[in-house]
Formats: structure tokens, C-alpha cells, sequence
């Protein structure tokens, strides 16, 4: 482990929380997303890893769209699947059946106390009183008690076995020392850091974990931010029989969870925010789910990763109709159209419990079933159907190698078509190994700087995301000793990012001019 990290985490009981002010005071809605028009974006959280699986050391900040690229075993997955997982660790279990931002209650459990009874009560009070002071102006910030304060940091402190746990599910590992990469000596660390204050810091040792929060004493938050549903509660409270000890105790500590649910989600945006992933090799589980599913039931819990078995759940349970999200059955249509050249359906079935996935092309009255349509088909019917019944503005979508089973010219339009609806307000987080990918994503970002944005008339080329929304991050060693994670920045000279392609065609070129040298000697010899 880096001896940066380490000292930060070390230390993260003594950090300055005065950063976290001006963040706890800004109020997660759809007005103030990370696309704003603001000429300052707001700075995402940061993710730093250290000795965490193949990586040795990697530090990625989740911008809207951000992109994971390098050779094979590097550990581009492994980075995806962390996320997820601190996706479902924060933002919700799956199949919560809610769009609101709840706090999962096993992060969060009122019948445990850790500050006393009277800083709780104490702490309620106060912040009824500023909550409801007359006078006060709108848009007034009122303080977090410390009591509260403390309270949220032990609870989210204690759970730290609960996060090696989704880790180990969501990646596939049995054992928790697998999750530390081979020959590290000092463990295994995950950081999530906002402005440089180390908000969360989960440590792996072996079989044992830690976990260390930071959320400031003295942050302060936005009276709407909080008044509506904490008002609701506090009226149970104040309206129990005071003399009733463990009633008026039950009261007080539900208005702190509430607290603690409006709070937090501004602490760790965007990780409060439903996720969803779509693991490489899905055109095989497209095609073949009911069996697959089939024989996880009957056989019960299995080695799979846990972002395939999420996957398949989210299939089993998709329905004819659409959800009514919003936002992306425009693409889903699109795709469709441009790039299937039909329709993908979803049907009930026959077998009990199982949705039938069919191919409809244009002009056809019967559907083809996906094992017998083309390998693109199956591949971009897992995107067609989670951007029509699954994802919202808001979530999160993880796409391993979109680039899979699709010609370079289709990988540029799915590129662009996605950069699209993360203009719609959707999150993406993409690994790939394609250079066309990187290219169009290039233009994408470059298109920015123009006035009014591309000029050429097409919708899909028209598509335009700051260098603030995208991230595109380069894998990089020799899997013994653990790869390296760093930014790749557009270069002024190309507009690309130099992922490290262009030796590989110049060699190929080289090989080529060689060879056909070689063939000219011959005939004049």
C-alpha cells in the first residue's frame, strides 16, 4: 500500500472535517446533478484502492461517464465490481422497489445505541428548535449536532464486516483474504475521499476488516433538506407519553434515522444512487438464463459472482411492461432501429416464472428466439432491455466490453448513443479494450468546445459532454506485481487519448511494409 494512502487512513480519525460543510449543505435533487450549467461542476468522489485484488494502487474519480481501458487481467473487473458493490452497500439492496434514497437498514439499526440517551434527546431538541425558529430566513443552514454526528459515524463504523461481505458477494470470492492481492504484506485498503477528507475507509486484513468514517462535527445542512420527513417523525416522538421511557426512546432514535438518511446520501454522492451491471460474456446468459437460473435454485447458493446473479435476477423479473422509468426508451428504440435493424421483446412464457426474450427483425410477423439471431443481437439485447425496463435517470449502469460481437462502426454509434443518455441524467461506467470506443468518446468530450455543438446536423454526432463528465483510466503491469491505475488525459496534439494503440498499428504497419519489401526483392530477383 502506498505510503500516502496509508498515512491518510491512519490518521482519518484526526482529519479537518471542515470540508465537509459546504458538501453536507448541498441537497441531493435532480436540479442540482453532476450535469449541471454550472461553469464549476462540483468535484465527484473519489475512489482510491490499494493492493485490492490484481491492483496495486489505482485512484479514479466517478465522473458521469467514466471508462476503464488497458490490457487483460489488470483488473479493469475487478475495479467495476468494487463499485457495485459500494453501490449496493450504500444505495440499497437489490429489488428495493423504490426510486427514494432509503438507508438500508442494516447500515443503520436504531436499536443499537452508541451515544446516550440524553446526547440523542438533547441533540433532537436543538434541531427542532432551529428547524422551526420563526423568523428565519429561507434556505437557512442549521448545524448537525455532534451527538447526531457521532452516532452516524459508529453506526456506519460497525459495518464493516457487512462491506467485505458485498465485496467477497458481488465479486465471487470465498475466502476475504483473496481479496487482498497476492504477495501484499499490508492488506488491502479502499478510500472514498471528497476534497481531500478521506470520507470512508474500509481496511483488510486477512479474514479481519475495518472500517473508518469521517462526517463532520460541525457540518451544517439545509433546513428543506430535512424538514419534511423528519418533521413526521419528531411528531410521534413528541406525541408519545413522555413518562413512557423506551417509547419516547424509540421515537427520538427513528427521527435520528431519518436524519441519518438525508444526511448521508449528500455525504457519499453518488454512491447513493441504484446500480446495475452488465457483466462481459452476457450474449451466452441472454441466451441461456432459465437454465442457468434453474440450476442455481435447485442446487442453492454458488461461486458466481454476485453481479451475475443480479444480473439474471433482473432478467427473470422483467415484465411485458415498461416500468415507466423514463428517459431512455428513446435510445432502446434507437438501437433497435439503427443498429438491430429490428425489435427486442419480452413476452410471458410458458415456463412458470420465466419471461420469453425474443428478435423481431423489420418486416417479419414471427419473432427468431436469441439463441437463433446474430451474436450483436444477443449482445445488445441485455442494453435495449435494461435501458427500456430497468435503469431511471439518476442510476448507475456498468457495461463491461461494449465493443463485444459489434463492428467498429456500430461500437462508435452504441458509444455515442450512451454518451447520450448520460446527458439525460444517467451514470455509465464502461471497460473496454476498444480503440474506437476511446476514439468517439475523444470527439464526444472535443465537441464540447463548440458553440452550440456539432454542426452537422445528425443527433447521435450532436451529443457533447464536458472534460469534467468523462474519465477514461489506463491498467497498466505485470499482473505479479500488481497494476497500476492512472488518468488518461486528451491530448492537444491528436484530441485522443493516448491508450497506448498506436505502437500496435505502427508495429503492424511496420511488419506490413517489411513483408511487402521482401516481396519485391523476390520478383526482381
Amino acid at each position: 500500500m502506498p505510503a500516502s494512502a496509508r498515512g491518510r487512513i491512519e490518521s482519518v480519525d484526526r482529519v479537518q472535517h471542515a470540508g465537509l460543510s459546504t458538501l453536507l449543505a448541498t441537497r441531493l435533487t435532480p436540479e442540482n446533478r453532476i450535469l449541471s450549467d454550472d461553469a464549476t461542476p462540483r468535484k465527484g468522489l473519489e475512489l482510491e484502492v490499494a493492493d485490492f485484488g490484481p491492483i496495486a494502487e489505482a485512484t479514479v474519480e466517478l465522473r458521469p461517464l467514466t471508462v476503464f481501458i488497458g490490457p487483460s487481467n489488470t483488473g479493469k473487473s475487478w475495479l467495476a465490481m468494487l463499485i457495485y458493490a459500494l453501490h449496493r452497500f450504500m444505495g440499497g439492496a437489490l429489488g428495493t422497489g423504490t426510486r427514494r434514497l432509503v438507508l438500508p437498514g442494516r447500515m443503520f439499526d436504531t436499536r443499537t445505541k452508541f451515544a446516550s440517551d440524553e446526547a440523542v434527546h438533547r441533540a433532537i431538541d436543538e434541531l427542532v428548535k432551529a428547524l422551526y425558529r420563526r423568523g428565519a430566513p429561507p434556505g437557512e443552514e442549521i448545524p448537525l449536532a455532534n451527538a447526531v454526528a457521532e452516532e452516524m459515524r459508529l453506526a456506519l463504523a460497525r459495518q464493516a464486516e457487512d462491506l467485505r461481505d458485498e465485496f467477497r458477494r458481488s465479486l465471487g470470492v470465498v475466502e476475504p483474504e483473496e481479496l487482498v492481492r497476492r504477495g501484499s504484506e499490508g492488506g488491502a485498503t479502499v478510500v472514498l475521499r471528497q476534497d481531500a477528507l478521506d470520507l470512508l475507509a474500509l481496511r483488510l486484513l486477512g479474514t479481519q476488516a475495518k472500517l473508518d468514517v469521517a462526517i463532520a462535527n460541525d457540518a451544517r445542512i439545509r433546513k428543506e433538506a430535512v424538514r419534511d420527513d423528519l418533521s413526521y417523525l419528531l411528531s410521534t416522538a413528541y406525541g408519545t407519553d413522555q413518562r413512557d421511557e423506551e417509547s419516547r426512546d424509540a421515537g427520538y432514535r427513528d427521527a435520528l434515522r431519518v436524519l441519518a438518511e438525508q444526511v448521508l446520501p449528500q455525504v457519499f454522492n453518488p454512491f447513493f444512487r441504484q446500480a446495475f451491471y452488465l457483466p462481459a460474456g452476457r450474449t451466452g446468459v441472454v441466451e441461456a438464463y432459465r437454465e442457468i437460473f434453474g440450476g442455481m435454485a435447485e442446487t442453492g447458493p454458488t461461486l458466481l459472482p454476485g453481479v451475475l446473479t443480479d444480473f439474471l435476477r433482473r432478467l427473470i423479473e422483467m415484465s411485458p411492461a415498461r416500468n415507466g422509468n423514463g428517459g431512455f426508451d428513446e435510445v432502446a428504440g434507437r438501437i433497435e432501429r439503427e443498429m438491430l435493424g429490428g425489435g427486442i421483446r419480452v413476452a410471458p412464457s410458458p415456463v412458470a416464472g420465466f419471461p420469453k426474450f425474443g428478435y423481431r427483425p423489420d418486416g417479419w410477423r414471427e419473432e427468431l428466439p436469441l439463441t437463433n439471431s446474430s451474436s450483436a443481437v444477443s449482445e445488445l439485447a441485455p442494453v435495449v432491455l435494461f435501458l427500456r425496463h430497468v435503469v431511471a435517470p439518476g442510476d448507475v449502469l456498468i457495461v463491461e466490453e461494449p465493443e463485444a460481437h459489434l463492428h467498429p462502426a456500430a461500437q462508435v454509434k452504441l458509444t455515442r448513443l450512451l454518451a447520450g443518455t448520460v446527458q439525460a441524467g444517467l451514470r455509465v461506467v464502461m471497460t473496454t479494450h476498444s480503440e474506437w470506443i476511446l476514439e468517439a468518446l475523444a470527439n464526444v468530450v472535443r465537441r464540447s468546445a463548440l458553440a452550440g455543438g456539432s454542426s452537422d446536423g445528425k443527433v447521435e454526432q450532436a451529443v457533447a459532454l464536458r472534460p469534467s463528465d468523462v474519465g477514461a483510466w489506463l491498467f497498466t503491469g505485470k499482473q505479479s506485481a500488481g497494476s497500476v491505475v492512472a488518468e488518461l488525459e486528451l491530448d492537444d496534439e491528436t484530441g485522443l487519448f493516448p491508450a497506448g494503440y498506436g505502437p500496435v498499428s505502427e508495429a503492424l504497419y511496420n511488419e506490413g511494409a517489411g513483408i511487402f519489401n521482401q516481396i519485391q526483392r523476390a520478383k526482381g530477383e
